[in-house]
């Protein structure tokens, strides 16, 4: 099967992403690529929602975001895509909002769960890259055999008290 051409730019996101355009060896053409492609993140709180963040800045053409849950006080100390006025409400929307003010370009799924073993092959569909932010085990390793089964890259990134992973 052949594989389309990655989609033109337009004029305003050449000017949007000249600083990462004029990177050698990346160019319009790397910027192309990324545009064309879907990622997904799992779990869009302090460190998911950072990656989310540049994924968002940087042009990906498509982010899939899974997250349950509403937004707590204790949040808003460590996830950037959270602010004060949504507690209580799906932090899935938040982050959805918050990116689309940042890239109104990119293409945002939010869907209001968490990867499970019955969920993973549902949200991961359409992804060509995995981001796990989850801070579970179970959401991991369900990603990873997902993942895995689809033969999709997966980023793994975690924090715990001041250390960081990926």
């Amino acid at each position: 099967m052949d594989t389309p051409p990655p989609p033109d730019l337009t004029d305003d996101e050449r000017s949007r992403y000249e600083w990462q355009i004029w990177v050698e060896g990346f160019g319009e053409a790397g910027q192309r690529k990324l545009k064309a492609a879907t990622a997904f993140v799992s779990r869009v709180g302090g460190v998911g929602g950072a990656a989310a963040y540049y994924l968002a800045a940087a042009g990906v053409g498509r982010l899939i975001l899974a997250h349950g849950g509403n937004l707590r006080p204790s949040d808003l100390n460590r996830q950037i895509l959270m602010t004060h006025d949504w507690l209580g409400k799906p932090r899935i929307d938040s982050a959805v909002r918050r990116l689309r003010e940042l890239n109104p370009d990119v293409e945002l799924a939010g869907i209001p769960e968490n990867v499970s073993d019955e969920t993973a092959a549902r949200l991961l569909e359409g992804a060509d890259i995995v981001i796990d932010a989850a801070p579970l085990f179970d959401e991991r390793f369900a990603m990873n055999r997902e993942a895995v089964r689809r033969g999709k890259p997966m980023v793994e990134c975690a924090m715990y008290e001041w250390e960081a992973h990926l």
